[in-house]
């Protein structure tokens, strides 16, 4: 596969999940409150998630085409990535631990798949300059944005079960 068709596919995913979370947010409003906290943290991790790969999806296109040179746009592309990464996923924790959005688990294993993609962007901006591990970075914004987009769903149905 080539980098093209992985961000094309990535950036139809992104879009398609932020427009599913509209609907689960709409159809799924209770009672007399639209959202409750914890819904409004994980819809706006999602959409920012999504909004995020759309545009590093978007980027090598818009680049390329400008004519810089690919190694050079990995490079950079990945070393922007792993700044993004750092700093999103400081905040987006502490905005989860305060809240009490997230267990425990789950933060540790976004930190462990988090530090792993931060890993694979530093190599390749400092040494390789490969499409592949900024696809990886890519791949992960993805993830970021199903995992909320799972838990908008799951509480959803928690909800409904609850509700007499």
């Amino acid at each position: 596969m080539y980098w093209q068709d992985a961000l094309s596919g990535s950036m139809e995913i992104a879009i398609a999940i932020a427009g599913f979370s509209g609907i689960v947010a709409v159809f799924g409003r209770r009672n007399d409150d639209f959202m409750q906290a914890a819904d409004h943290i994980r819809l706006s991790v999602l959409l920012t998630a999504s909004a995020v790969a759309v545009l590093f999806s978007l980027a090598p296109f818009v680049v390329l085409d400008a004519g810089v040179p690919e190694f050079i746009f990995w490079r950079v592309g990945s070393a922007v990535q792993g700044a993004w990464i750092i700093s999103i996923a400081l905040y987006r924790m502490k905005q989860a631990q305060v809240s009490g959005v997230a267990s425990v688990m789950h933060i540790k294993v976004m930190v462990s798949l988090m530090l792993l993609v931060v890993i694979a962007q530093v190599t390749n901006a400092l040494f390789y300059g490969q499409s592949w591990l900024y696809v990886i970075g890519v791949a992960f914004q993805l993830a970021v944005a199903f995992s909320s987009f799972s838990g908008l769903l799951l509480d959803r149905w928690k909800d409904n079960e609850e509700s007499p």
